[in-house]
């Protein structure tokens, strides 16, 4: 039963179907729905587990309807519910919507207890994006309407903003081409400045000894958990496989230390966003660090890097080809900063990097 409202998850998700199943502007059906009730029993060469990840994976939207049960397991493992989230958050965060029911009591200590305690665990961890406090049917069929409409509008400015991948060969993209590489780079850092003033950066103050090597006008102090950070923006602005382009930025943390006369009044850091003019893989971000041992995440913005010992954090955003793609890079990474938590994290590190290099720049010459 969903809380006190008397009806099964089963109709709920049926009278979803068909309140969902609706045309737009009278031409055709805006949503194809998929209820599991539906569809056949897999073959006997598909497990129900691995169908359940085949659907998930095709789906355009998944919307999850969460009370806490992570439902059935063929062996005592994980439950399918908790299979599908987890898969869902795998292939797209952007994908998954969740709209938060009345949380289902927890059952006698057993196999099916340890399996929701699980589920719950790893959905605090998760933090998919969600829609909280429907209480009765009503307000949880609009719930769901409101979910899918956060959803498609999402995905139709993503789509609209990416269709340049792949391409420059019109608008603001091709002038970017014609660039000579020292222009080009630094449209890519006004770009992403921009962009970081919109999110309420600031220019630091600086000082009149600051190391002409630092170049004062890539620097912005960002508002992250509370802290001020100290970003510092670069840019390749071409392929990471063309070293030309690759050397312009190099290994930026090396002289970290040059900006410890920026680290006063309780700004700390710094991290380094470099805007990559193409792709950029794991290995790529692995190699501009210089060594293996350190926290890798890839995702819509791009690849961050963080290395636990030095605290250096790098954050290189890909297919950055025009303003509006840059943009949109830096807007994927702070909502991926604010929805997975890793912003706290990231505050942390800066902080302990910012004692690094006020150390180091002690001891240098």
């Amino acid at each position: 039963m969903v809380g006190d409202t008397g009806t099964t998850l089963q109709h709920l998700r049926e009278r979803l179907a068909d309140d969902l199943t609706g045309e737009l502007f009278g031409v055709g059906p805006l949503f194809n729905i998929y209820l599991n009730e539906l569809d056949p029993a897999p073959s006997n060469e598909v497990s129900i587990r691995e169908r359940c990840r085949e659907l998930v994976r095709a789906a355009d939207i998944v919307l999850v309807l969460y009370d806490g049960r992570a439902g059935w397991s063929p062996a005592d493992t994980i439950g399918i519910c908790h299979v599908e989230l987890a898969e869902a958050m795998r292939v797209s965060a952007r994908k998954t919507r969740v709209v938060e029911l009345p949380l289902a009591e927890l059952p006698p200590p057993g196999a099916e207890r340890q399996r929701d305690e699980a589920f719950r665990r790893a959905y605090e961890q998760l933090r998919p994006w969600s829609v909280r406090g429907a209480q009765t049917i009503d307000e949880i069929v609009r719930a769901c309407q409101e979910a899918l409409v956060a959803a498609v509008q999402r995905m139709a400015h993503a789509d609209a903003r990416s269709g340049w991948r792949g391409v420059s060969d019109s608008g603001e993209a091709l002038d970017w081409t014609r660039m000579n590489y020292r222009d080009r780079a630094a449209e890519m850092v006004a770009a992403m400045k921009a962009a970081l003033q919109r999110a309420r950066a600031v220019p630091p103050k600086l000082p009149k000894n600051l190391s002409p090597l630092l170049g004062g006008e890539r620097t912005l102090v960002l508002t992250v958990e509370g802290t001020r950070i100290l970003m510092h923006c670069h840019a390749i602005p071409a392929a990471m496989t063309v070293a030309a382009a690759r050397e312009m930025v190099g290994q930026p943390f090396l002289v970290d230390h040059l900006s410890a006369p920026l680290l006063k009044n309780g700004i700390v850091g710094p991290v380094h966003l470099i805007a990559c003019a193409r792709g950029v893989s794991e290995a790529q971000a692995i190699r501009q660090l210089g060594f293996p041992d350190a926290t890798i995440v890839s995702s819509t913005f791009g690849v961050y890097v963080a290395d636990p010992i030095q605290k250096v954090q790098l954050v290189l955003l890909d297919n950055c080809r025009d303003e509006t793609s840059t943009s949109g890079k830096i807007e994927d990474l702070l909502e991926w900063l604010s929805r997975t938590g890793e912003a706290a994290r990231l505050q942390a590190r800066a902080e302990s990097r910012a004692k690094i290099v006020t150390a180091i720049a002690a001891q240098a010459p």
